[in-house]
């Protein structure tokens, strides 16, 4: 891989000193330069740490295992001292002390790994939109909302007061993290105690409101790479549609991205005709957690909205939107993920809870399809 890299950065021409003022090309070209510049230093810095956590499994674990021989070696030979057992003792603190720090080292490699992979993620985006290739992440909003008007013209697409701030963001993701944390560690619940696939649900009804948790253990997918795989699929407009059956005739209008972790969007419920409405205005943030990472989605004031018309004969509706998701580190080497996924909605929407629940799971298998994989799988004999 770095090989690879530096052989792709050494065919790069060198950037220059300006002369003189560029045209527009040579602007661009030279842009062009030092975005790939840029995107093989940061792979080559990649696969460095990615190296770098090997040989620290490797040497944790030619360590773990001289000790063990030290410990087999020195009970065979010190069987007979009376100190014996204070030495393994304190051989023992200081393996689990070595261990401790292993880990945290580990820890800190792979949430390094996590932040380097999701910036590999912008630079090729970055890369495909200068060289003028069809990039679905950098295209996605444009040509969602060219789309969606021209399919809609009854559905009038709105803009905000003033664009939202990240302070803003980060306040909504800390409040909804303690309210959904009291909903986990609450005893009080109902469950069918069926398991499909893999996803064990529970429910409770807190007064007008019924909240729902669905959660799922994934073998072999860090916290990191889900969450990432989790945050791609979500704040991609088209991508979220198809979490959805199309006899809802939804729709999803980007409104702001507001930085790289949080992203502003209107989801629209339309009758066939065009003139009943569903709103959903919402934040989709990505943030940590002390497990982990979350992603929530939830309702802003439609205040936050500039003043529009609607065409005449269209009538409008405002509904809450509360959904969230976890990703918490599972595993001796944090090597798995349980994924929680929850929520909440008035009782009146969840009348025969167990349809409604339904309609949940499907959600919850059309997302872990399209961001982990299929649920099962045929194979010929």
């Amino acid at each position: 891989m770095e090989t690879a890299t530096a052989a792709h950065d050494a065919e790069l021409p060198l950037l220059a000193p300006v002369m003189a003022p560029m045209t527009k090309e040579e602007q661009k070209e030279r842009q062009r330069l030092h975005v790939r510049r840029t995107y093989y230093r940061k792979l080559n810095l990649l696969q460095s740490l990615r190296d770098q956590v090997s040989q620290l499994e490797d040497e944790y674990a030619e360590l773990l295992n001289q000790k063990h021989l030290q410990e087999a070696y020195a009970l065979l030979a010190d069987a007979s001292e009376p100190n014996s057992r204070d030495q393994l003792s304190s051989q023992l603190v200081e393996l689990l002390e070595v261990k401790d720090q292993l880990r945290e080292r580990n820890d800190a490699m792979q949430a390094a790994l996590a932040e380097y992979k999701q910036f590999a993620v912008k630079m090729e985006r970055i890369m495909k939109r200068e060289e003028i290739v069809d990039d679905e992440s950098s295209s996605d909003e444009l040509a969602t909302r060219q789309d969606f008007a021209s399919r809609q013209p009854t559905i009038v697409i709105p803009t905000l007061r003033k664009s939202i701030q990240p302070s803003f963001c980060r306040e909504i993701a800390q409040r909804t993290y303690a309210e959904m944390t009291i909903f986990r560690d609450s005893p009080h619940f109902l469950t069918t105690g069926v398991s499909v696939f893999g996803w064990r649900d529970r429910r409770l009804l807190d007064g007008d409101r019924v909240k729902f948790l669905l959660k799922k253990k994934f073998v072999g997918i860090g916290v990191h790479e889900l969450a990432l795989r989790g945050w791609n699929f979500l704040s991609s407009p088209k991508k979220f549609l198809t979490l959805y059956s199309p006899s809802m005739n939804p729709r999803i209008i980007p409104i702001q991205r507001v930085d790289d972790n949080n992203v502003v969007m209107l989801r629209v419920l339309s009758s066939p005709d065009g003139l009943t409405l569903v709103k959903f205005f919402f934040l989709i943030s990505l943030f940590d957690i002390p497990e982990g990472q979350g992603i929530i989605l939830r309702s802003l004031d439609q205040e936050l909205l500039a003043p529009y018309t609607n065409p005449p004969g269209v009538q409008e509706q405002w509904a809450d939107y509360y959904t969230w998701i976890t990703f918490e580190r599972r595993g001796d080497m944090d090597e798995h993920c349980l994924a929680s996924f929850g929520g909440e909605l008035h009782s009146s929407l969840a009348i025969g809870s167990d349809t409604w629940m339904l309609e949940v799971l499907f959600i919850a298998l059309r997302w872990e399809r399209n961001v982990v994989g299929p649920v099962f799988t045929l194979e010929c004999q």
